[in-house]
This record gives structure tokens, sequence and C-alpha cells, in this order.
């Protein structure tokens, strides 16, 4: 039950720091009001990555216990599990590496 927890609240942060990704670069080229300094920036983007590398190892770990508990139809199940994971990974990551909020001193 713990291993659940962990495994949701990882989830949960990674959707919390994806979802001003998904939404910042539609906001920003309609003249949002958000902007940082480049440091700001790449910290932001240093800390969303990590959060993203966080809920990959959560999931590997779920994906695990799932097969050590339940060994039916594995591996099938487990390399299913993994390439949902990583296609994620992949996608998020790449959001966060395009990122690219305007900086305070360009004009909205």
């Amino acid at each position: 039950m713990a291993e659940t927890r962990a495994y949701v609240i990882a989830v949960v942060y990674v959707v919390a720091a994806l979802s001003p990704i998904s939404v910042l670069p539609h906001a920003t080229a309609e003249g949002s009001a958000l902007c940082m300094d480049p440091a700001t920036r790449e910290r932001a983007r240093e800390i969303i990555i990590d959060g993203i590398e966080a809920g990959l190892r959560q999931h590997t770990i779920h994906v695990y216990d799932v097969w050590l508990k339940d060994p039916s139809d594995q591996p099938k199940r487990a390399r299913v599990g993994m390439e949902i994971g990583v296609n994620a990974f992949n996608r998020a990551r790449n959001a966060a590496l395009s990122w690219m909020p305007r900086t305070c001193a360009e004009n909205p």
C-alpha cells in the first residue's frame, strides 16, 4: 500500500510539473505575464526534468513489483508497461527541454 501511495504521489508530481509545460508555450505566445530570467528558467527546467526522471524510476519499481506479485503473462505485461512509461518519459522530457518562457526584460 505504501508503495502504491508513493507511486501515486510521484505521478501527481510529474503531472503537476508538466501542466505548466503544456500550457505555457500557448500562453507565452499570446503575451502571458509569465517571465523569468534565464538562470531561473534553467533551474526550473532542471527541477522539472528531475521530477520526470523520478517518475520513470517510480514507474519502473511499480512495474517490477507487479511482476513479483503476479507473474502471469510476464514479461509481456512488464514490457508493455515499461514502453508506456518510457514513451511518457520521452514526451515529457522533450516538452521540458523545449519549454521557453520569455525573459522578463522582453516586451510582452
